[in-house]
């Protein structure tokens, strides 16, 4: 199911780049902004969004997706990671010819969607960006979150 919503998002991503949309390459807060109340494991990974290659800033988001409800915190900074389409090309198989393509965007709208409720209403918000990538990776989350109140946004 994961792989069959990163190849949608990844089939709009390459339809983005090719219409000329810019990526940012960090969240779309300033690191100055951090919030200062997160926990030690949270932060550490919050910094890694803001890292300059974008392998590390697509580690950073799949780590934060991996905690939880726990980097609920974090939310802010991963719907400013959804317009970041910087390309990656992954092997899942050190000795696998398969490739996954994927960006700091894409992962960080799959820990969004890990994330689950907390990321609903900031997600809902990010259906209204002017950035068409940005909606589409915040449309893919909330598919990923299951929730009903997702629908009419969605909708």
């Amino acid at each position: 199911m994961r792989l069959a919503k990163v190849n949608l998002a990844l089939s709009v991503f390459v339809t983005v780049l090719f219409l000329g949309v810019n990526s940012s390459a960090q969240p779309n807060i300033p690191k100055d902004k951090i919030p200062s109340n997160l926990s030690t494991e949270v932060k550490a990974e919050v910094e890694g969004l803001y890292a300059p290659e974008a392998l590390k800033r697509a580690q950073a988001a799949n780590k934060l997706g991996n905690m939880g409800d726990k980097a609920a915190p974090a939310i802010p900074l991963l719907i400013g990671m959804l317009g970041d389409n910087a390309g990656i090309e992954l092997k899942t198989d050190p000795e696998s010819k398969i490739v996954e393509h994927t960006s700091p965007g894409i992962e960080a709208a799959v820990a969004l969607g890990k994330i689950g409720d907390p990321a609903l209403e900031p997600l809902i918000g990010a259906l209204k960006d002017k950035n068409p990538h940005v909606r589409v990776l915040a449309a893919v989350a909330l598919e990923e979150l299951e929730n009903p109140k997702a629908v009419d946004a969605l909708i």
